[in-house]
């Protein structure tokens, strides 16, 4: 059970801060979980869920308001009105000239989604609150799961801590060439429309097939996806890096079950061989993870992170100046970066509510291309959200994983250009 009183206001994490200033049309910096039931949904019983969920999450009541220094997070008496699903996916939720919930709750037919704004929390906080949710939801649908309880053991004062301050430790900064990544090209949608393809297939035949390499589903996965990326590339653009960013859940190496933002960010960067073939490119990702995803290593990323918003000069500089600076920020980062990569894991639930749902799945807004991907039972979801007209590369990615004889369910959503 959740302990103490949240406290009425609190300051953005060091990682959320990036995410108000640089929020676009393009890219609103919305993230959303999906669950498929096998069963319609019932939208007063959906809003009685969210409204029971809300009350153990207090700190999702949060509004984003603008300081004379900082953005901050301040306690509001909004509640979140469930609607069937209207609008495109991952739409604006932040809007500085409106007093908004950083989150919204929708469904359509046998869907329950949640979307939420990235200053708000990360996927891994995120996804506690939504897996609640979904257990309210099945508990009010369905009598015999009434005494059935999706538990998230912690506090409310942990719940709102903020864990890069309590791990940080000064680090010894480095300075580092900018490197420009390859970059997709071609038509995209106008704003406000995200396509998603996504391929939904067996856990146990996936496993299989990595098993055959002595390797993981990431490496695996992440390793298809920079040959889709090769394969739809000119000559002269593969003469720049393929560079993948990869979230990290820091909570894993660094107690915490804060809802707040705790990830950090590891980068798999490709230079382009023609001698390469599929095992060395995999060898070379494979060996980037191992290296990367120790505690030293997240540790030192996480510090540099952390320590510009420890800078007396820029602590004391007013918003205005932060938000450029922080935009500049983003864009050189996103010159050195071609796409993004997410795996959330194994999604669990208790197993008296797994016969209700068939899968969980997972989008984030992007200004480019992403892949999040999430397991549930026996069902892997891949899913590509994208800016652009073309799905050569989404053609490509599923057309590799179809060669090694899985077989995959497509689904795509319906994206207008106008």
């Amino acid at each position: 059970m959740l302990k103490n009183k949240a406290p009425h206001w609190s300051k953005l994490d060091n990682v959320a801060k990036i995410f108000p200033p640089t929020t676009s049309q393009s890219d609103p910096k919305v993230f959303r979980f999906a669950c498929e039931l096998k069963e319609m949904v019932i939208s007063n019983l959906l809003q009685k869920a969210a409204e029971e969920t809300l009350k153990l999450f207090p700190y999702f009541s949060s509004t984003l308001k603008r300081g004379i220094f900082w953005y901050y997070l301040e306690q509001s008496n909004l509640v979140p009105i469930v609607k069937e699903e209207d609008l495109p996916i991952c739409s604006r939720l932040y809007d500085r000239n409106k007093k908004t919930l950083l989150f919204r709750i929708t469904y359509y037919k046998k869907r329950i989604n949640m979307e939420v704004y990235h200053a708000l929390s990360d996927g891994m906080g995120a996804l506690q609150f939504f897996k609640v949710l979904v257990g309210k939801y099945l508990s009010f649908a369905h009598k015999e799961l009434e005494n059935v309880l999706v538990d998230y053991d912690t506090t409310l004062m942990e719940m709102v801590a903020d864990s890069f301050d309590r791990y940080y430790e000064k680090p010894q900064i480095t300075k580092k060439k900018l490197v420009r990544a390859w970059k997709m090209k071609g038509a995209t949608f106008s704003f406000e429309r995200l396509k998603v393809i996504e391929g939904v297939l067996s856990v146990s035949e996936l496993k299989k097939i990595v098993k055959r390499y002595h390797t993981t589903i990431t490496t695996f996965l992440l390793t298809v996806y920079l040959q889709s990326m090769i394969a739809v590339s000119s000559p002269k653009d593969r003469k720049r890096p393929f560079t993948i960013h990869i979230p990290v859940n820091l909570r894993t190496h660094f107690a915490s079950t804060s809802t707040k933002n705790f990830f950090g960010i590891i980068i798999v960067a490709y230079s382009y061989r023609k001698e390469d073939t599929f095992e060395d490119i995999l060898s070379l990702v494979d060996k980037t993870l191992k290296e990367e995803l120790t505690t030293d290593r997240l540790s030192i990323r996480m510090n540099q992170m952390s320590s510009l918003e420890k800078n007396l000069l820029i602590r004391s500089a007013p918003l205005f100046l932060k938000d450029l600076g922080l935009k500049f920020g983003a864009y050189l980062t996103d010159l050195e970066t071609s796409t993004s990569f997410s795996n959330l894991g194994i999604i669990t639930m208790p197993k008296e509510m797994i016969p209700y749902i068939r899968l969980f799945d997972a989008f984030n807004s992007t200004n480019k291309m992403i892949i999040c991907c999430c397991s549930f039972e026996d069902q892997f979801v891949i899913s590509f959200t994208s800016r652009f007209v073309n799905s050569n590369i989404q053609k490509h990615f599923f057309r590799v994983l179809t060669e090694y004889s899985l077989k995959i369910e497509i689904r795509s959503n319906e994206v207008s250009n106008l």
